[in-house]
């Protein structure tokens, strides 16, 4: 019993994944532009297009 207790264990925990948003990996850092018509979310690094969008927008 035992071991087939430990086998349903190591099976689970092998095949078993963290939930990832958007596919995109925790250590994005993420900011955001916010107006009062709109909020552009966006990873650092695109702030001038964040700003562009937000403007146009």
């Amino acid at each position: 019993m035992r071991f087939i207790l430990f086998c349903f264990l190591l099976f689970a925990f092998y095949f078993s994944n963290a939930q990832q948003f958007g596919g995109e990996p925790s250590s994005v850092k993420w900011k955001q532009v916010n107006t009062d018509t709109i909020r552009v979310v966006f990873p650092q690094g695109l702030d001038s297009v964040a700003k562009r969008i937000a403007t146009i927008t």
